[in-house]
């Protein structure tokens, strides 16, 4: 049986989550050698909702990156990362697991890492996220931005696939708000209001293009989005290396 560090009382959870949570520890102890087992997401940070998956890493000596869908009264999302990949992940700045690093709980720590764990994440969040550092990421987004438009355009008779073009624009737009603001992502459960909270006026946008009904409509939103925030590439020349 896995020793978890911290009681029930620092954490969010139901007696229910929690016996839960050290019968899945239990079960994975048997065929993973955990050094490390952190847990992250809105179940640790006092945000969860009832039917919230739970989010768990696990660390070993191994260098394996997989993951589990384990499934009892809740999900649990168990990721296995070797200990030197995941400190790489976290120095090349990883999306996800830099922020989540910030508000994670650990659970248990044999060899005691996390607290240089969380000391990169640290350093890593306060530096932004390593898109900012390519001076080439923003004209590529830009460019698949312009390219996703204008697919839009020649798809305003097929609903489907315009559709799917609008998520993706606006997923991509997304990225490049937060990429201007050097902001660091969120997950899609909160990117509206990461959003909102970045540009009203894009939220504004973003959501009345979601409301209307007519392609049409949807069009008009997103193009005026765009103009905007001045995304759209017109005659410049992008060379990728």
């Amino acid at each position: 049986m896995i020793p978890l560090l911290l009681p029930i009382t620092e954490l969010s959870l139901s007696h229910e989550d929690w016996q839960t949570l050290e019968q899945v520890i239990s079960e994975l102890s048997q065929t993973i050698p955990i050094s490390c087992v952190i847990g992250y997401g809105s179940l640790f940070n006092g945000t969860a909702q009832p039917h919230s998956d739970v989010d768990l890493l696990i660390l070993s000596k191994s260098q394996i990156h997989e993951k589990h869908l384990i499934q009892r009264h809740r999900t649990f999302e168990v990721v296995h990362i070797g200990i030197r990949r995941f400190m790489a992940m976290l120095e090349k700045g990883h999306v996800c697991y830099v922020p989540a690093m910030l508000e994670a709980k650990v659970l248990y720590d044999a060899p005691n890492l996390t607290p240089r764990m969380s000391d990169i994440a640290q350093a890593r969040y306060q530096a932004g996220p390593s898109a900012t550092q390519d001076s080439m990421f923003l004209p590529r987004l830009r460019s698949r931005i312009s390219t996703l438009y204008s697919d839009m355009q020649d798809s305003l008779d097929n609903t489907a696939t315009f559709q799917l073009l609008h998520i993706q624009l606006i997923s991509a737009f997304y990225t490049y708000l937060c990429t201007v603001n050097n902001a660091w992502g969120k997950g899609e459960k909160h990117m509206f209001a990461h959003i909102e909270l970045l540009s009203e006026s894009a939220h504004k946008r973003i959501i009345n293009s979601l409301s209307v009904s007519r392609e049409h409509d949807k069009h008009q939103q997103i193009s005026a989005l765009l103009e905007e925030h001045n995304v759209l590439i017109t005659n410049e020349v992008i060379r990728y290396a």
